[in-house]
């Protein structure tokens, strides 16, 4: 391993700090929808004639995609966080896999691993910011009469459905990540495994340990 003393000697004055863009944009749309949800959530608003059904189906819905998306973007800030440690792993399971499938090495699980916080969700979040900016216009429109109640309700129905879409998207994304890390580190635990089970079995002070130890199907890959 070689090591560059510059960054060690960094990392030892100042620590590291990570910061990446995906997630910034997150945050971004997090915040506007907490905005959006108080202004939604206006009692003013049930007393201006707007269908009860429509109105609590609105606020239902945006809170759970508020809900949602402060989630996401908290387990993007933890994918970033752990971005390091993780590559780390892929790039040992990048190798594993070319071994065990005899294949020329690839970098598909680091790619699977962190499309997050390389950009992929960013269309959804701006889908996310362009309805909930829309809606939160609307309010304001409607409130002071510049707009009439039926082009209110469509929006509120229309703009909620935008951003729920958009949620789900995130969410997909995001729970093929979670999967694709669980696989990443079962491979990594099963080859340390096989590796000390191989090193054991060729020891004579513990060969006799693992024969007593060892389920057949495993001792009978051993020589």
């Amino acid at each position: 391993m070689v090591l560059n003393l510059n960054i060690y000697q960094h990392i030892m004055n100042n620590g590291l700090t990570i910061s990446n863009p995906a997630v910034n944009a997150g945050r971004k749309t997090s915040k506007q929808l907490m905005a959006l949800e108080k202004a939604l959530n206006n009692p003013a608003l049930d007393l201006l004639g707007i269908n009860l059904a429509v109105l609590t189906s609105a606020r239902d819905s945006i809170a759970s995609t508020n809900t949602n998306i402060t989630g996401s973007v908290n387990a993007m800030a933890t994918t970033a966080d752990n971005a390091i440690q993780m590559s780390s792993m892929a790039q040992q399971v990048n190798r594993l896999d070319a071994m065990s499938d005899a294949v020329p090495s690839s970098c598909s699980n680091t790619t699977e691993l962190f499309g997050s916080i390389q950009g992929e969700n960013d269309t959804a979040f701006a889908t996310v910011d362009k309805a909930a900016n829309a809606l939160s216009q609307a309010i304001t429109d409607f409130m002071s009469g510049a707009i009439e109640l039926d082009e209110f309700e469509t929006l509120l129905t229309t703009q909620s459905n935008y951003m729920s879409a958009a949620d789900s998207k995130i969410s997909s994304l995001l729970n093929k990540e979670a999967a694709k890390a669980s696989e990443i580190k079962n491979k990594i635990k099963s080859s340390a495994i096989a590796q000390n089970i191989a090193m054991l079995w060729n020891n004579p002070c513990s060969k006799a340990v693992m024969n007593d130890v060892l389920p057949d199907e495993i001792k009978g890959l051993l020589p």
